[in-house]
Formats: C-alpha cells, structure tokens, sequence
C-alpha cells in the first residue's frame, strides 16, 4: 500500500467527518423550532376576538367610547378571561384612540362565545378632536388592535394577534346633525 492510498482514504474519513458534523448542528438547530412548531400546530386556537362594533358617545357631560367584542372559547373546558386590552382604536383616516380595557372578567363556557365589552371615558381633548374630525355621517369604518388573556383551569391562554380587524360603528356627535341620506 502506497502513501497515497492512505492519503485517500484519510480525505475520504475526513469529509465524512465533516458531512457528519454539519448534519447534526444542522439537527441541532432545527430541533427545537420544529418542535415548538409541531406543538403549535397541535394545541390549535383556544381563543379568539372578534370586533363587532364600536360606539363613540360625544356629548357632554361624559365622553366616552364602547367596543363590543365577540370572544369565542375553542376549548373544551369553560375559559376566564382575565383581561380584555384594545390597545387602539383607529377612527377614520386619522384619529386614534389608545388603552380600551375591560373593567369586567368574563367566564365562556366550553365551545361557546359570548359579547364582551371594553369601554372608557374619553379626556376633553379626544372627544373635541373627535367633534371636529367628524363628518356628520353617522356610521364610520375603523380598525382595531386588541389582544386578551385568561386561564382555563390551570391551563394559561392568550389571544395576542399581529394584525388590525376593521370594525364599523356610531359617532353621536353630541349636537352634531347628521347629513341627510
């Protein structure tokens, strides 16, 4: 056997070595998010929000604004929700409305939904932008962004959605006429 056989067969070892190590850090690294992943996948939606409407009361005395929310429990057991967060409220093209939050806990019993609400006095300067930006129409389009967290038994469940859903509601302008159709 000659030197360069044995050179051969070194390189050979060498890089099937090497194949060998790149295969497990690649397993390595892959293993855990596929994991996570396959998890995900399997637990499904326990929770959803759903945006019905919106109202915004702007008359004086108490200015305030009001969501209603669908929550739906996919789960088989009876869900909790702790706390409901609308963390804004885009009214039209430009006015935003920040932290609308449930003052209530709300108990959904198993594969069922039920209406909830999120509402909270609006300061002066929200409900006089509000009086000036409005059309006199009284239905307008608006997004949302809300999230909510609750418990199931033990089990902790949260509904925290990347997006915005459009939602349609009233303006009482409070003294404003509306337009006629």
């Amino acid at each position: 056997m000659s030197l360069q056989w044995f050179a051969t067969i070194a390189t050979v070892v060498a890089g099937v070595i090497a194949v060998g190590g790149v295969a497990i850090a690649l397993v390595r690294f892959a293993r855990p998010r596929i994991v996570v992943w396959l998890g995900q996948r399997r637990q499904g939606l326990a929770l959803e929000l759903i945006p019905i409407r919106f109202e915004l009361s702007l008359a004086k005395p108490v200015p305030t604004v009001m969501l209603a929310l669908r929550a739906v429990n996919y789960l088989r057991s009876p869900l909790v929700l702790e706390s409901i967060r609308i963390r804004f409220l885009h009214v039209g093209a430009s006015f935003v409305l920040d932290e609308i939050t449930s003052p209530d806990e709300y108990e959904i019993p198993a594969r069922q939904s039920r209406e909830v609400t999120c509402h909270r006095k609006l300061i002066e300067s929200e409900a006089t932008a509000l009086r000036e930006l409005s059309s006199g129409e009284r239905w307008q389009q608006g997004s949302v962004m809300c999230s909510a967290r609750g418990s199931a038994g033990r089990r902790s469940v949260r509904f925290d959605p990347a997006g915005e859903f459009t939602i349609f509601g009233t303006v009482d302008g409070g003294g404003l006429a509306p337009r006629a159709a």
